[in-house]
């Protein structure tokens, strides 16, 4: 079993700490709908299989990739492969022609999974670099091949959200971490007990650091400039940290499919082991 560490910094390079302690964004943003096909992050359940393998989940690209429980609520189901699939390079797969409208080309029925930024962000919107490539992450064209054959997933993302992962993370982890949206440019990360504290988060099974990929690619932009976006870095030994990387740098991929939670129940098997 996969042991890992995570550690809250501001950056995997030379990100300077920024000292803006609100953890909390107010709702100012009117693009909810009321419609069954809009992801929420809703209150967990099942926290205790987390990181459990999904045992009869086969993507439809055929490839063999080995998928883990991320979080669950009752409407929907987040899986995540267990490693990362892929290395890109975001700034080399976003064409001039691509997200021209940057933070509105975004899916309405996925922008809670980013929802401090979006609140953030109210009536506006963003075209810059970290936007387009929260964008191509959450473009379904591009991750579909990461849906089950079966036709049970209803969406494939690029990578977990900060929202998704300070879900999954905070339920399952005594030492907590706090994100927030402190500007347009996107979000911070922090700790219960530092401000970019370098404090250690034990984790015995790999689930938020895959303990072997640098740079593992996320679907939210970071605060640090508007070119970066949010990445769980990898750093020597078995700890790790959340960071932020430029849209120009290579990173991993490790998708995220999203399956209605009744669908997921009734269908797939879950097990401690692979």
């Amino acid at each position: 079993m996969l042991i890992a560490m995570l550690v809250i910094l501001t950056g995997c390079g030379n990100e300077n700490a920024d000292n803006n302690n609100d953890n909390s964004i107010k709702n100012t943003s009117d693009n909810s709908k009321n419609n069954t096909e809009e992801v929420e992050i809703g209150e967990a359940i099942n926290s205790d299989k987390y990181g459990w393998y999904v045992k009869n989940y086969k993507s439809s690209n055929d490839e063999e990739i080995t998928w883990q429980l991320f979080y669950q609520d009752s409407n929907w189901t987040y899986i995540i492969s267990e490693e990362s699939v892929k290395n890109i390079t975001l700034s080399k797969e976003i064409s001039d022609d691509m997200y021209t409208n940057g933070s509105n080309d975004i899916d309405k029925n996925l922008i809670k999974l980013n929802k401090l930024w979006f609140d953030k962000l109210g009536s506006n919107s963003s075209t810059s670099a970290n936007a387009k490539a929260t964008a191509y992450m959450l473009d379904q064209n591009i991750w579909k091949d990461y849906k089950d054959i079966e036709g049970k997933a209803k969406y494939a993302i690029g990578g977990v959200t900060m929202d998704l992962f300070s879900a999954s993370y905070n339920t399952t982890q005594d030492k907590k971490i706090y994100t927030s949206v402190p500007d347009e440019n996107g979000y911070d990360t922090k700790d219960g007990y530092s401000n970019y504290g370098a404090v250690k988060h034990s984790m015995n099974n790999g689930l938020y650091n895959d303990g072997k990929t640098k740079y593992i690619l996320t679907a939210s932009p970071a605060s640090f400039s508007d070119s970066f976006i949010r990445a769980i870095c990898y750093g020597q030994g078995s700890q790790g940290f959340i960071g932020s990387e430029g849209t120009y740098t290579s990173g991993g991929i490790r998708p995220i499919v999203i399956i209605p939670t009744n669908s997921f129940n009734s269908y797939y098997e879950l097990s401690n082991n692979k």
